[in-house]
């Protein structure tokens, strides 16, 4: 489930109904020798009628969602 997805789920899930749109922007750091992705930056953007307390709710969702979680303890990729 993407980043927009869970914070999507979450917000059905929870009652925050003023949500209306979610956006995902996604940005790398590029780190040398190897070449490898040293970090990764997820913007989120809220859309709706949301008081303080649903936005902090939401992106703390975010940060929860599969790519996130798998990425932060560190995923092994098996190429086949």
């Amino acid at each position: 489930m993407s980043v927009a997805d869970t914070v999507k789920a979450y917000a059905n899930s929870h009652g925050i109904d003023g949500l209306k749109s979610v956006s995902v922007e996604v940005g790398g750091q590029e780190a040398p020798s190897p070449s490898r992705l040293a970090g990764a930056t997820v913007k989120v953007g809220l859309r709706g009628e949301l008081s303080h307390g649903d936005v902090i709710q939401l992106k703390r969702a975010g940060e929860q969602c599969n790519i996130h979680t798998s990425l932060a303890q560190g995923v092994i990729v098996a190429v086949v």
